[in-house]
């Protein structure tokens, strides 16, 4: 019998090992799984890490939103209608290029042009082109 209890032992202490690196791997998992949906969502930190980050200083914030003013909006309207005038039937994306708008400001110009009886579209989605009406 003696040979049980030794077998028994030697097994209960390899599950203690076992069971120690497993409890230290998912806890390495997490914490890197934490810092990295941090990092993605711009949050802080939490835990230890967190108190790491306050004792630090702090770093510029980024330029602030800036939300166009109806003025603007005209304006960059405008600079679309004026180009599809030179440049009838031109696609969205050849119209942004065209432009130096970003893309939302394009879609969102083109649509009210469209909207207002100022420009036509022809066609479909990404195969849709523009021209004055």
């Amino acid at each position: 019998m003696p040979k049980t209890t030794k077998r028994s032992d030697v097994d209960s202490a390899i599950r203690d090992i076992v069971s120690r690196a497993a409890h230290e791997i998912v806890s390495a998992v997490r914490a890197d799984v934490s810092a990295q949906v941090s990092a993605l969502v711009g949050g802080k930190p939490a835990g230890r890490t967190a108190a790491r980050t306050a004792t630090k200083a702090p770093r510029a914030k980024a330029a602030a939103f800036h939300r166009r003013s109806p003025a603007e909006i005209a304006a960059d309207n405008e600079k679309l209608l004026a180009f599809i005038k030179d440049h009838p039937d031109l696609r969205s994306e050849d119209i942004q290029k065209g432009v130096s708008l970003s893309r939302k400001d394009v879609t969102t110009g083109l649509v009210a042009l469209r909207e207002s009886g100022r420009i036509k579209m022809n066609g479909v989605k990404r195969a849709a082109t523009y021209s004055v009406a």
